[in-house]
């Protein structure tokens, strides 16, 4: 049976959430799991998986910003903004804004 805290919370949800954010179990569900972890740290070949798909993930969310700031400078200046007012107003520099314009004069 599980047991609940005054909010509501059941204490096993409670551990858990507390093993989440300090790394300290506290009941045998966050010791199994703690143990899973260590075991998963001293595992070379699954350090070795985790640490790729870091850099692929990394490498992904990247490539979204790129995007992403590609079309924002392209609908400003689409919207006839300078690159000088664009890099001002978004932060970027003043090269990246000129880059994405070439590209789209090249794309036309």
């Amino acid at each position: 049976m599980i047991q609940c805290s005054e909010d509501g919370s059941s204490e096993e949800i409670l551990d858990f959430y507390h093993y989440v954010m300090t790394g300290e179990a506290k009941n045998d569900l966050t010791k199994k799991i703690n143990d899973a972890v260590e075991r998963g740290r001293k595992n070379e070949m699954w350090r070795s998986d985790y640490i790729k798909e870091r850099v692929i993930l990394h490498d992904e969310r990247e490539e979204g910003r790129e995007e992403e700031r590609y079309s924002r400078i392209a609908e400003m200046l689409e919207r006839g903004k300078t690159p000088e007012e664009i890099a001002d107003f978004c932060g970027y520099s003043l090269e990246q804004v000129k880059e994405v314009q070439e590209k789209m004069l090249a794309s036309v």
